[in-house]
């Protein structure tokens, strides 16, 4: 079996002249070290990838989770960087690409040695005819159905589409052998979302594995088996859950049982007071994590009913309506 070609790298050169220098000192003057850091990590994942970093709204969602910093301050800096021409304006308003002159001449340098570098023609902002090794690709010809917005690639193109798909046909394999033992069929993730929730598309998969580097696959199995319970079956609610998690600083399934066994007392030392069945109090944490979900979707939320829209997300009233307080009160939501 031929090995898959290689596309991204694994170090990165950070210049150090002092026009590139001064645009990052720009971005530290206004946003502090945080924005330096934003703007690093970000090189870190465009090289990673190869030479551009598509800004999807998906990828806004992981990114953001992945530093644990507010998305609307990554597209601030974002934005800084077009601004000052770190990253080209005309490709992230045409096609949501993070890239740059400079970014696709060290990408080359550094692949000088390969046999093939393949450049996709629409995104390439240099004059790359000193590169023997490049090899030009249409952008209609690495996306699925000729779509310029699909960020599904070409599985000669890119190999990470090889790595999604491995996960269905793995994720298929495995159904065909039913495995005796019953706890890893129901912790398996991947299985019990393909048998319960829906197919294990190839960006649902990718979706998995990408949480899978914060929770462990019995914790993001229980997000779904709670979303089958609610009868709630979706990939967006299962993430919801696991959000909520993460800021309430659940990690691993003992960490979700104390948390659990903890609610369970609160109720039931609640309802020994009260002659009725206890009223469920929402605690300032529960409330806090509801408010930082509801910017993050509010923010992608394109209509005119925002209460509306904040109500349908499925948080209880007391919640929803505590967390839209606290946002207005911060001066971070306008109803």
């Amino acid at each position: 079996m031929a090995r898959p070609q290689k596309t991204g790298l694994e170090y990165f050169p950070l210049d150090v002249d002092i026009d590139q220098d001064d645009k990052i000192q720009l971005i530290e003057a206004r946003f502090g070290i945080t924005g330096f850091a934003i703007v690093i990590k970000l090189f870190m994942k465009i090289y990673k990838e190869g030479y551009y970093y598509k800004w999807t709204e998906k990828e806004q969602l992981l990114f953001s989770k992945r530093i644990n910093v507010d998305i609307n301050l990554v597209n601030d800096v974002i934005n800084e960087c077009i601004k000052w021409g770190l990253f080209d304006s005309t490709l992230y308003e045409k096609y949501k690409i993070l890239t740059s002159k400079g970014i696709q001449r060290r990408y080359l340098e550094a692949t000088g040695r390969r046999k093939q570098v393949e450049l996709i023609k629409e995104y390439c902002l240099i004059d790359s005819s000193k590169y023997s090794n490049v090899v030009f690709v249409s952008i209609n010809s690495v996306n699925v159905n000729n779509n310029p917005q699909s960020d599904k690639v070409n599985d000669d193109i890119n190999p990470k589409s090889k790595v999604k798909e491995s996960k269905v046909e793995e994720s298929k394999e495995e159904e065909s052998n039913i495995s005796t033992d019953d706890n890893y069929n129901s912790n398996n993730p991947f299985r019990y979302y393909q048998q319960n929730i829906g197919p294990l598309l190839p960006d649902i998969a990718d979706l998995i594995d990408q949480y899978r580097k914060d929770l462990p696959d019995e914790l993001i199995t229980e997000a779904f088996k709670l979303a089958v319970k609610n009868n709630a079956r979706s990939m967006r609610y299962a993430e919801k859950i696991m959000i909520s998690w993460m800021d309430k600083g659940i990690r691993t399934m003992e960490d979700y049982r104390r948390h659990e066994a903890e609610w369970e007392h609160r109720k039931a030392a609640e309802a020994g007071r009260e002659e009725a069945p206890a009223k469920r109090q929402y605690t300032q944490a529960e409330i806090e994590a509801a408010a930082r979900y509801i910017k993050r979707a509010v923010n992608r939320y394109e209509g005119n009913d925002v209460l509306g829209f904040i109500y349908s997300l499925g948080y209880p009233q007391e919640v929803a309506d505590g967390a839209v307080k606290l946002l207005c009160e911060r001066k971070e939501l306008v109803v």
